[in-house]
C-alpha cells in the first residue's frame, strides 16, 4: 500500500481533546499532566453542533467567536442542503 502524502500534516492519535484550566489551552492527555476533573472542561462534537444549531455560541475556551460566526453564517451547515 502506498503512503498517503498529507502535505506535511502529522496525524496524532489521541483519545480525547479537552480544555485544561491549568494550562489555559486545548490539550490531550499526552500534552498535559494536570489531573483532576476540576481542571478539565470536556466537550464533544455533538455538543458543539447542538450549540451552533440553537444559535448559542460555544464557550470561548472551545471555539473562538469568529469561527462560530463563520460556521453559523451557512445557516444550518450540519443538515445538508443549506450550504
Amino acid at each position: 500500500m502506498e503512503a498517503l502524502d498529507l502535505g506535511g500534516i502529522e496525524i496524532i492519535r489521541a483519545s480525547e481533546v479537552f480544555y485544561c484550566r491549568a494550562c489555559g489551552s486545548l490539550v490531550t492527555e499526552m500534552d498535559c499532566g494536570h489531573g483532576g476533573e476540576d481542571k478539565r472542561q470536556r466537550f464533544s462534537g455533538t455538543m458543539i453542533r447542538n450549540s451552533i444549531e440553537r444559535g448559542s455560541v460555544p464557550d470561548e475556551n472551545i471555539m473562538r467567536r469568529e469561527v462560530y460566526e463563520a460556521v453559523a453564517s451557512y445557516g444550518n451547515p450540519f443538515r445538508g442542503g443549506d450550504v
